[in-house]
Protein backbone atom coordinates (compact mmCIF):
# COMPACT_ATOMS: atom_id res chain seq x y z
CA UNK A 1 0.00 0.00 0.00
CA UNK A 2 1.44 2.97 -0.54
CA UNK A 3 2.15 5.93 1.62
CA UNK A 4 -0.92 8.10 0.67
CA UNK A 5 -3.42 5.44 0.50
CA UNK A 6 -2.07 4.87 3.84
CA UNK A 7 -2.76 8.57 5.09
CA UNK A 8 -6.14 8.17 3.25
CA UNK A 9 -6.99 5.42 5.59
CA UNK A 10 -5.14 7.33 8.91
CA UNK A 11 -7.33 9.59 7.79
CA UNK A 12 -10.60 7.94 7.50
CA UNK A 13 -10.02 6.42 11.01
CA UNK A 14 -9.52 9.69 12.68
CA UNK A 15 -12.55 10.95 11.15
CA UNK A 16 -14.23 7.75 12.18
CA UNK A 17 -12.70 8.41 15.82
CA UNK A 18 -13.55 12.10 15.89
CA UNK A 19 -17.31 10.83 15.23
CA UNK A 20 -17.21 8.17 18.09
CA UNK A 21 -14.69 9.51 20.92
CA UNK A 22 -17.64 10.72 22.94
CA UNK A 23 -19.46 7.19 23.11
CA UNK A 24 -16.21 5.30 23.51
CA UNK A 25 -14.79 7.65 26.51
CA UNK A 26 -18.24 7.82 28.03
CA UNK A 27 -18.59 3.81 27.69
CA UNK A 28 -14.88 3.64 29.12
CA UNK A 29 -15.41 5.96 32.24
CA UNK A 30 -18.95 3.66 32.84
CA UNK A 31 -16.83 0.70 32.66
CA UNK A 32 -14.92 2.12 35.88
CA UNK A 33 -17.81 3.13 37.38
CA UNK A 34 -16.81 6.97 36.82
CA UNK A 35 -18.66 10.41 34.90
CA UNK A 36 -16.78 12.01 32.66
CA UNK A 37 -17.29 16.16 33.31
CA UNK A 38 -19.11 18.30 30.69
CA UNK A 39 -18.19 22.11 30.41
CA UNK A 40 -20.78 24.38 30.17
CA UNK A 41 -21.99 24.87 26.94
CA UNK A 42 -18.91 23.12 25.74
CA UNK A 43 -20.20 20.07 27.35
CA UNK A 44 -17.92 17.04 26.52
CA UNK A 45 -15.82 18.93 23.03
CA UNK A 46 -12.80 18.74 25.29
CA UNK A 47 -12.71 14.91 24.24
CA UNK A 48 -12.43 16.29 20.50
CA UNK A 49 -9.45 18.44 21.35
CA UNK A 50 -8.24 15.88 23.15
CA UNK A 51 -8.28 13.43 20.29
CA UNK A 52 -6.81 16.31 17.99
CA UNK A 53 -3.51 16.48 20.60
CA UNK A 54 -2.95 12.72 20.51
CA UNK A 55 -3.20 13.18 16.67
CA UNK A 56 0.02 15.41 16.95
CA UNK A 57 1.03 13.35 18.88
CA UNK A 58 1.02 10.24 16.89
CA UNK A 59 2.67 11.85 14.12
CA UNK A 60 5.60 12.89 16.22
CA UNK A 61 6.16 9.58 16.96
CA UNK A 62 5.65 8.24 13.50
CA UNK A 63 8.24 10.56 12.47
CA UNK A 64 6.17 13.49 10.67
CA UNK A 65 6.82 17.34 11.42
CA UNK A 66 3.96 19.65 13.17
CA UNK A 67 4.87 21.78 10.13
CA UNK A 68 3.91 19.33 7.78
CA UNK A 69 0.58 20.01 8.23
CA UNK A 70 1.17 23.99 9.08
CA UNK A 71 2.13 24.29 12.57
CA UNK A 72 4.92 26.14 11.46
CA UNK A 73 6.94 29.47 12.85
CA UNK A 74 4.93 31.84 14.49
CA UNK A 75 6.28 35.41 13.68
CA UNK A 76 4.51 38.78 14.14
CA UNK A 77 3.47 39.04 10.39
CA UNK A 78 1.70 35.88 11.11
CA UNK A 79 -0.66 37.61 13.55
CA UNK A 80 -1.43 40.53 11.46
CA UNK A 81 -2.23 38.47 8.37
CA UNK A 82 -4.54 36.63 11.25
CA UNK A 83 -5.93 39.56 12.29
CA UNK A 84 -6.54 40.75 8.31
CA UNK A 85 -8.34 37.63 7.80
CA UNK A 86 -10.58 38.23 10.86
CA UNK A 87 -11.70 41.47 9.87
CA UNK A 88 -12.40 40.08 5.95
CA UNK A 89 -14.39 37.54 6.96
CA UNK A 90 -16.32 40.04 9.56
CA UNK A 91 -16.98 42.27 6.71
CA UNK A 92 -18.27 39.07 4.77
CA UNK A 93 -20.58 38.46 7.44
CA UNK A 94 -21.79 42.07 7.44
CA UNK A 95 -22.23 42.20 4.10
CA UNK A 96 -23.18 38.91 2.67
CA UNK A 97 -23.96 36.35 5.08
CA UNK A 98 -27.92 37.43 6.18
CA UNK A 99 -28.36 37.34 2.55
CA UNK A 100 -26.90 33.78 2.24
CA UNK A 101 -29.27 32.64 5.17
CA UNK A 102 -32.13 34.31 3.30
CA UNK A 103 -31.29 32.36 0.10
CA UNK A 104 -30.66 29.34 1.82
CA UNK A 105 -34.02 29.48 4.25
CA UNK A 106 -36.20 30.85 1.22
CA UNK A 107 -34.87 27.97 -0.94
CA UNK A 108 -35.09 24.89 1.16
CA UNK A 109 -37.80 26.10 4.16
CA UNK A 110 -34.70 26.43 6.60
CA UNK A 111 -35.20 27.25 10.24
CA UNK A 112 -32.27 30.43 10.89
CA UNK A 113 -28.68 29.76 12.56
CA UNK A 114 -29.72 28.27 16.11
CA UNK A 115 -26.06 29.34 17.46
CA UNK A 116 -27.88 32.35 19.53
CA UNK A 117 -30.15 29.69 20.85
CA UNK A 118 -27.65 26.91 21.84
CA UNK A 119 -25.12 29.39 23.32
CA UNK A 120 -28.09 32.03 24.53
CA UNK A 121 -27.03 30.98 28.63
CA UNK A 122 -23.77 33.48 27.80
CA UNK A 123 -25.95 36.21 27.55
CA UNK A 124 -25.58 38.62 30.66
CA UNK A 125 -23.29 35.54 32.23
CA UNK A 126 -19.82 37.82 32.80
CA UNK A 127 -18.27 34.76 35.01
CA UNK A 128 -19.37 32.38 32.32
CA UNK A 129 -18.08 34.39 29.59
CA UNK A 130 -14.71 34.73 31.34
CA UNK A 131 -14.49 31.00 31.67
CA UNK A 132 -15.53 30.47 27.61
CA UNK A 133 -13.24 32.54 26.12
CA UNK A 134 -9.35 30.76 26.69
CA UNK A 135 -11.61 27.00 26.05
CA UNK A 136 -12.43 28.87 22.89
CA UNK A 137 -9.17 29.97 21.74
CA UNK A 138 -7.61 26.51 22.77
CA UNK A 139 -10.50 23.93 21.52
CA UNK A 140 -11.73 26.14 18.61
CA UNK A 141 -8.88 28.44 17.65
CA UNK A 142 -6.34 26.28 17.86
CA UNK A 143 -8.03 22.41 18.05
CA UNK A 144 -10.52 22.94 15.06
CA UNK A 145 -7.75 24.75 13.16
CA UNK A 146 -5.16 21.75 13.83
CA UNK A 147 -7.57 19.30 12.75
CA UNK A 148 -9.49 20.72 9.43
CA UNK A 149 -7.39 22.84 7.77
CA UNK A 150 -3.78 20.94 9.12
CA UNK A 151 -4.37 17.40 9.37
CA UNK A 152 -7.51 16.59 6.82
CA UNK A 153 -6.78 19.46 4.47
CA UNK A 154 -2.99 18.19 4.11
CA UNK A 155 -3.81 14.37 4.31
CA UNK A 156 -7.02 14.21 1.56
CA UNK A 157 -4.41 16.62 -0.70
CA UNK A 158 -1.47 14.04 -0.42
CA UNK A 159 -4.13 11.27 -1.30
CA UNK A 160 -4.76 13.08 -4.63
CA UNK A 161 -1.21 13.75 -5.33
CA UNK A 162 -0.72 17.37 -3.63
CA UNK A 163 -1.27 18.73 -7.26
CA UNK A 164 -3.15 22.60 -7.69
CA UNK A 165 -6.55 20.68 -8.33
CA UNK A 166 -6.36 18.35 -5.53
CA UNK A 167 -5.73 21.21 -2.81
CA UNK A 168 -8.56 22.85 -4.30
CA UNK A 169 -10.64 19.70 -3.67
CA UNK A 170 -9.15 19.17 -0.10
CA UNK A 171 -10.56 22.57 0.59
CA UNK A 172 -14.05 22.31 -0.20
CA UNK A 173 -14.05 18.45 1.03
CA UNK A 174 -12.26 19.68 4.76
CA UNK A 175 -14.94 22.98 4.55
CA UNK A 176 -18.06 20.84 4.12
CA UNK A 177 -16.98 18.45 6.90
CA UNK A 178 -16.05 21.37 9.03
CA UNK A 179 -19.66 22.55 8.67
CA UNK A 180 -21.22 19.28 8.86
CA UNK A 181 -19.57 18.86 12.58
CA UNK A 182 -22.00 22.31 13.20
CA UNK A 183 -25.10 20.94 12.68
CA UNK A 184 -26.40 21.79 15.89
CA UNK A 185 -26.91 25.48 14.30
CA UNK A 186 -28.96 24.35 11.63
CA UNK A 187 -28.75 23.85 7.53
CA UNK A 188 -27.73 27.63 7.39
CA UNK A 189 -25.33 27.16 10.46
CA UNK A 190 -23.72 24.18 8.48
CA UNK A 191 -23.51 26.24 5.65
CA UNK A 192 -22.36 29.59 6.89
CA UNK A 193 -20.08 27.58 9.33
CA UNK A 194 -18.69 25.67 5.89
CA UNK A 195 -18.03 29.09 3.93
CA UNK A 196 -15.79 30.18 6.95
CA UNK A 197 -13.93 26.88 6.56
CA UNK A 198 -13.64 28.20 3.08
CA UNK A 199 -12.26 31.20 4.06
CA UNK A 200 -9.81 29.82 6.49
CA UNK A 201 -8.53 26.96 4.29
CA UNK A 202 -7.88 29.38 1.06
CA UNK A 203 -6.01 31.78 3.42
CA UNK A 204 -4.03 29.53 4.87
CA UNK A 205 -2.94 27.60 1.21
CA UNK A 206 -2.67 31.19 0.01
CA UNK A 207 -0.23 32.32 2.85
CA UNK A 208 2.31 29.08 2.32
CA UNK A 209 0.22 26.84 4.55
CA UNK A 210 1.01 28.22 7.54
CA UNK A 211 -1.93 27.22 10.13
CA UNK A 212 -1.38 30.55 12.58
CA UNK A 213 -3.14 33.17 10.64
CA UNK A 214 -5.83 30.91 10.52
CA UNK A 215 -6.00 30.07 14.11
CA UNK A 216 -6.12 33.33 15.27
CA UNK A 217 -8.62 34.52 12.63
CA UNK A 218 -10.76 31.81 14.13
CA UNK A 219 -9.98 32.44 17.72
CA UNK A 220 -10.86 36.44 17.16
CA UNK A 221 -14.19 35.38 15.23
CA UNK A 222 -15.34 33.04 18.21
CA UNK A 223 -14.54 35.52 20.21
CA UNK A 224 -16.29 38.61 19.15
CA UNK A 225 -19.65 36.06 18.47
CA UNK A 226 -19.30 35.27 22.37
CA UNK A 227 -18.92 38.63 22.79
CA UNK A 228 -22.07 39.44 21.15
CA UNK A 229 -23.70 37.20 22.84
CA UNK A 230 -23.14 38.45 26.21
CA UNK A 231 -24.08 41.61 25.28
CA UNK A 232 -27.13 40.10 23.71
CA UNK A 233 -26.39 41.57 20.46
CA UNK A 234 -26.05 38.31 18.11
CA UNK A 235 -28.46 38.33 15.28
CA UNK A 236 -27.75 34.61 14.62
Amino acid sequence: MKRTDVGLVEAILVLFAHQMIVIWANAAAAAWDVTLPSLPLFKQNYLFFALTMALLLWLKLRGDTWESIGLKDLRLRHVAMGVGLFVAVVVYSAIAQQALDQFIRDLTGAGPNKAAETFKTIEGNLPLFVFLLPITWLFAGFGEEVFYRGYLMTRFAQFMGETRTAWIVALFVQAALFGAAHWYQGLTGIIGTAVIGLFMGAATLIWGRNLWPAIIAHALIDTLGFTLLYLGLYGG
